[in-house]
């Protein structure tokens, strides 16, 4: 996903924790999504995948990502693990 705006919900209306993102996949129909954003407070992290080198992290101030946004099937919300801003 691409972060193209932030601030306003789909509706216009000002929201300072929606973020305004581009999914390109085909599942999420190549089109643009205005989820919430939020700050865990509890929790572990854990990766399924079965590398025997991971490990647990607390979810503590990670951000999770809901709402209007398509995730992987069974998801309850999915985590932004990592952002960039780049300026020219």
């Amino acid at each position: 996903m691409t972060v193209v705006g932030f601030g306003k919900n789909r509706a216009g209306r000002n929201d300072p924790e929606v973020l305004i993102v581009h999914d390109p996949a085909e599942r999420a129909e190549r089109k643009n999504y205005y989820p919430r954003i939020t700050a865990l407070r509890h929790g572990t992290l854990i990766d399924n995948d079965p590398n025997p080198h991971d490990t647990a992290r607390p979810a503590n101030s990670a951000l999770s990502i809901s709402g209007d946004v398509v995730l992987k099937p069974g998801a309850d919300f999915g985590i932004i693990e990592g952002a960039y801003r780049l300026e020219l």
